[in-house]
């Protein structure tokens, strides 16, 4: 059993370190271990299921109808962001399939 350090974990699913300690705390990410009073660590096998069980969109590209942009992350929601034909800033969470 391999245990990953903050800096592997966040290198490994590009996330900063509060998003994964917000994920962790809403139960969409795996629990960390305490290795030392001051020290963290995730077992690898775990966050490689987690990984595995998200979708990757793979790039930045432009929202259908031309309007906004589709960011790359990983995850089970696509979020567009852009503005309306009134010229209003928009932001939107979609569940993917």
């Amino acid at each position: 059993m391999k245990l990953l350090r903050v800096p592997e974990v966040t290198e490994k699913v590009g996330f900063s370190r509060v998003s994964i300690w917000r994920l962790e705390a809403a139960g969409e990410f795996p629990q960390r271990q305490q290795i030392t009073s001051k020290t963290v660590g995730w077992i690898e096998a775990e966050v490689n299921q987690w990984i595995a069980s998200r979708h990757r969109v793979e790039r930045r590209e432009q929202a259908p109808g031309g309007k906004g942009t589709v960011f790359s992350r990983w995850s089970t929601k696509l979020e567009v962001a852009g503005s309306s034909p009134a010229g209003r800033a928009f932001f939107a969470t979609l569940p993917l399939p």
